[in-house]
């Protein structure tokens, strides 16, 4: 074999060695929020993973969590991967270790291997290190989270995603006009309540699985703010379970299990104790109007009524403030049909006033 062709297949063969020597390892940490979008008052978890390269196990990590205090309040964690785990602190970021001004406080948690059997040696990747809760403070407009790190292992270099924790548009930035009287569960936007987002569990009925649903609080449409039907008990039972006729608790609590599962029931009321709750979370009945205006394009297979706000549609109808002339039935909007569970959509049926708990859904400004 020719001299010059042998070299050309040593320097190759290094090559190849050489490539592949230095392939990159990485150490990759993600932060998933259990809600993506709060108001001022609410609060949110962020659960933090980690996974290396071809799940290896190594010497450890220290990593920071960047959050800017000043709309963002952390809470005590939980899930903490205990294997390894060094102290956790929170610190003043005085170094600006993410180049983010607006970031003052970092968390600072790290895992160092002290067996030599490497880390995380027990705990399958991609590994949950832990959740933290976060709340929303007054003068909270959205914010970002960061991660560094103090230190990694040899040979690795790290990555990760900033996590976006979003503004709920048509909700105000302070907790100014909160009062003592509001119920815990809601915030104070323009005028009307807005509730919490809930988790459904899903048509598989088993929270935490791929298929739960977010059910959103609000939707905001124009100058006006839709508001879903209180859960279980968001609704006190004086207000959606009066002593008169028709009232019993399998008719005046119900669920969805076609959209969003088993785990959330919500309240049906009468007509008045449906305007009492509206008016008492600072809204009112939204009119037919109003309804066919902004919702009923919303409703129907695929559309956002079902797969973006999860509200509540199994067999479901919903009071609206209109009255025959007679004044003793209320319109209501349909959205399925009650028994075969088809698309309906309109706001023609009309029920009585009383002995029927229908489902809520208030309106105020946005």
């Amino acid at each position: 074999m020719p001299k010059i062709f042998r070299n050309v297949l040593i320097i190759s063969s290094l090559l190849v060695t050489v490539g592949y020597a230095s392939a990159q390892q990485v150490q990759t940490v993600t932060g998933t929020l259990s809600v993506a979008e709060l108001s001022a008052g609410q609060s949110t978890s962020l659960t933090v993973t980690y996974q290396a390269t071809d799940d290896a196990k190594v010497t450890g990590l220290g990593l920071r969590l960047h959050y800017d205090s000043s709309v963002l309040e952390m809470g005590d964690y939980t899930d903490r991967l205990r294997e390894s785990a060094q102290p956790f602190q929170i610190k003043d970021d005085t170094s600006d270790f993410d180049s983010d001004p607006k970031t003052d406080k970092y968390f600072l948690t790290s895992w160092a291997d002290t067996s030599g059997d490497g880390w995380p040696f027990d705990a399958v990747q991609p590994a949950t290190l832990y959740a933290v809760p976060l709340t929303a403070i007054s003068g909270f407009n959205g914010s970002t989270l960061k991660f560094t790190t103090s230190s990694t292992a040899a040979g690795y270099s790290f990555e990760s995603t900033d996590v976006v924790v979003a503004k709920i548009p048509g909700t105000v930035s302070t907790l100014s006009d909160l009062t003592a009287s509001y119920p815990a569960f809601v915030t104070a936007a323009s005028g009307i309540n807005i509730p919490v987002e809930k988790t459904g569990n899903g048509p598989d009925k088993t929270l935490g699985t791929a298929d739960d649903v977010t059910v959103k609080g609000s939707y905001v449409a124009g100058d006006l703010t839709f508001v879903r039907p209180p859960v279980n008990n968001e609704a006190p039972a004086a207000t959606w379970c009066p002593n008169s006729g028709g009232c019993t608790s399998g008719n005046n609590t119900a669920k969805d299990a076609v959209r969003m599962g088993t785990n959330l029931g919500f309240r049906r009321m009468q007509f008045a104790e449906a305007e009492a709750w509206c008016a008492a979370e600072n809204g009112r009945l939204p009119t037919r109007a109003e309804i066919t205006t902004h919702i009923v394009p919303i409703v129907g297979n695929g559309k956002a009524f079902e797969t973006d706000l999860v509200w509540p549609q199994a067999t479901s109808k919903y009071w609206t403030a209109d009255k025959n002339e007679a004044g003793d039935k209320a319109f209501v909007f349909t959205t399925r049909n009650y028994n075969n569970d088809n698309v309906v959509n309109n706001v023609t049926q009309s029920f009585n006033l009383e002995n029927s708990p229908l489902w809520v859904m208030c309106i105020g400004a946005s």
